[in-house]
């Protein structure tokens, strides 16, 4: 083998773990968990807001002040763009004069029933751009139901029929529901039979909607007159005078920072250590690529016909 590819490869070989395997850093301290909120968040007005938060820094729980954070009682909470995936009975211990609740672009899925019954002056809640399917009878059960609650947005959710049958009946003050586009379709499908059997119901159905020939695959459960759909609007048409509009999300309301699957990317690329980006990851597979083509370039050279028939006639001159 020539003196040159002797080199090169041995240059290769005492680099090559250098260059596949960096250097692990070591992971960052994680934040004390008791911490005055105040001082991370912003605070003031009777508002606690934790949005614009880096990856690292995104809530996993919502934050509960204690009396030194902040000398008096919140009212709106927005933890918009964080890292939310379930809420329980306690979440919002300590919060019990909250008006408005902005939740959307989280990775909600399971919400224990009872949750928001300590908030009781609660108007709106918005829990749009969630993985939510099912919502449980008691969500939204507080002392007296949720006679305050006058909004809920669930836009971009995959909010099944029952759910919704259940936002009507627990909410009797309820003046606007946002559902998600293929649900309000759906519902729009069936608008008269509903506006006629609940005169307190009004449905927004966009032109699409109306003109609309896909089934939705629920027309049974929502035409059947006898229906629990229509059975949970005959009720509220009954004993509750407030006007409701139902009307489907705005496609300008997805303004979540990171998307589903940005956020898996990003878990795939974590999930290795000592691998902070993607430039690694390309690393790792170029090096040992051109690792083999140095090998296969250096073995050529050595057994070209061209180079024997040159190292012939040298030693034949050098006789």
């Amino acid at each position: 083998m020539s003196p040159l590819c002797s080199w090169v490869l041995r240059l290769l070989f005492v680099w090559q773990p250098v260059w596949l395997f960096p250097a692990v850093e070591p992971p960052e301290q994680s934040a004390p968990t008791s911490v005055n909120v105040c001082e991370l968040h912003v605070c003031g007005n009777e508002t606690l807001s934790c949005v614009s938060l880096s990856p690292e820094e995104r809530l996993q729980a919502v934050p509960v002040p204690n009396s030194d954070s902040y000398n008096g009682n919140f009212t709106i909470l927005t933890l918009r763009d964080n890292s939310l995936t379930e809420l329980h009975k306690d979440s919002f211990q300590g919060l019990p004069y909250l008006q408005y609740l902005d939740l959307s672009c989280n990775k909600i899925r399971f919400i224990e029933s009872g949750t928001f019954e300590q908030l009781t002056f609660l108007k709106f809640v918005n829990l749009s751009s969630n993985l939510i399917i099912d919502l449980k009878f008691g969500t939204f059960r507080a002392r007296h139901r949720m006679e305050i609650l006058h909004k809920v947005d669930m836009g971009k959710t995959h909010v099944s029929l029952t759910t919704i049958e259940r936002i009507l009946f627990m909410t009797p003050e309820l003046e606007k529901l946002i559902l998600p586009s293929h649900r309000t379709c759906c519902l729009c499908q069936f608008k008269k039979t509903i506006e006629v059997v609940c005169k307190t119901v009004k449905l927004h159905c966009d032109s699409d909607c109306l003109a609309s020939t896909t089934r939705c695959g629920e027309e049974a459960a929502v035409g059947n007159i006898e229906g629990s759909l229509m059975k949970a609007l005959r009720a509220r048409n009954k004993s509750i005078s407030t006007e409701l509009i139902i009307e489907p999300e705005k496609a300008s309301s997805d303004r979540c920072g990171v998307s589903l699957s940005a956020f898996v990317n990003k878990q795939v690329t974590e999930g290795v250590p000592g691998f902070s980006d993607k430039k690694d990851l390309i690393l790792i597979t170029a090096v040992p690529i051109v690792w083999l083509i140095v090998v296969i370039t250096c073995y050529r050279f050595q057994n070209c016909p061209c180079r024997k028939a040159a190292e012939g006639d040298n030693k034949g001159s050098i006789r």
